[in-house]
C-alpha cells in the first residue's frame, strides 16, 4: 500500500521537496517560510526484527543531523522567518539543541540552546566569542 492512497490530497512536486512537499495538508499558517537542509523522504525500512509481523520502521537517521527532531525544527525555523524573530532558542542537552542550531544557521537566525545545570561536561560547548 502507498501512503499517498490514504492521504486526502496528493504531496506537491514544486518547491524544496521532504517534508515541505506535504505543505498543503500540513495544518502550517500560509505565511510559513520553507527551510530546508532536506530534511524527509528517509527511507521506511522494513523491521527483520519480528518477521510475523508487518512492521515497519521510518529511518529517521538519514536526515541532515541525523535526528528525528529535524522535521519539526525545519518547521519552526520557517515560522521564525515569518514571523520576522531573530533567535531560535530551545531546552536541550542532546540533539534537539543540534537540530536548532541547523536550521537556525539556514535561516540566518542566531540559536540557543538551555541546559539544565549539571548537563555534562561533553554535552556543553564553550561560548563563541
Amino acid at each position: 500500500m502507498n501512503i499517498e492512497t490514504l492521504l486526502p490530497r496528493s504531496p506537491t512536486t514544486d518547491g524544496p521537496g521532504g517534508i515541505w512537499r506535504w505543505r498543503d495538508i500540513l495544518p502550517l499558517p500560509d505565511s510559513i517560510v520553507p527551510v530546508s537542509l532536506g530534511e524527509g523522504n528517509t527511507p521506511l525500512l522494513r523491521s527483520r526484527a519480528h518477521p510475523d509481523l508487518t512492521l515497519f520502521i521510518k529511518d529517521e537517521t538519514r536526515n541532515p543531523t541525523g535526528s528525528h527532531k529535524d522535521r519539526p525544527l525545519a518547521l519552526a525555523a520557517g515560522d521564525a522567518v515569518a514571523t520576522g524573530a531573530r533567535v531560535m532558542a530551545v531546552v536541550s542537552a542532546g540533539s534537539t539543541g543540534l537540530s536548532n542550531a541547523a536550521y537556525a544557521a539556514r535561516a540566518g537566525l542566531a540559536s540557543v540552546a538551555i541546559m539544565e545545570a549539571g548537563a555534562p561536561d561533553s554535552r556543553v560547548a564553550p561560548l563563541a566569542a
